[in-house]
């Protein structure tokens, strides 16, 4: 049997699942976005409000920003010592605004509208 979960992703679960577990699949998010929201708990982020469908959407869009930043992090340690001075302060403050994006952005379509680590560092 199939269904769509909250977040309207189409899951597949066996015929004879208990009402009671399939009104609870129906209403909350698929194990993959359930997964994502769990990862991003482990990490401390902020949980995403919006809609399922957007928040499914936009844990995945801020999962792959966060990456971009973590190598965006790496780069500057490698090559910090040949920056000059100004160069390292743009660095760190897009570092900043990347790191107050993570900690403050709560709503899913702000990671909707910014999905590369640009979009967020440049403004």
């Amino acid at each position: 049997m199939r269904i769509i979960c909250a977040c309207q992703h189409e899951i597949t679960i066996l015929d004879n699942t208990v009402p009671m577990r399939l009104e609870w699949l129906e209403n909350n998010f698929c194990p993959k976005c359930a997964a994502a929201e769990a990862a991003a708990s482990a990490k401390e982020l902020p949980r995403l409000q919006g809609t399922p469908k957007q928040t499914a959407w936009a844990y995945d869009v801020r999962e792959k920003v966060h990456e971009q930043f973590r190598e965006f992090k790496a780069d500057y340690s490698r090559k910090k010592f040949t920056l000059t001075r100004r160069q390292q302060e743009i660095h760190l403050m897009a570092m900043l605004k990347a790191i107050r994006a993570f900690d403050k952005e709560v709503k899913a379509a702000y990671w909707i509208e910014h999905q590369d680590l640009r979009d967020i560092i440049t403004k």
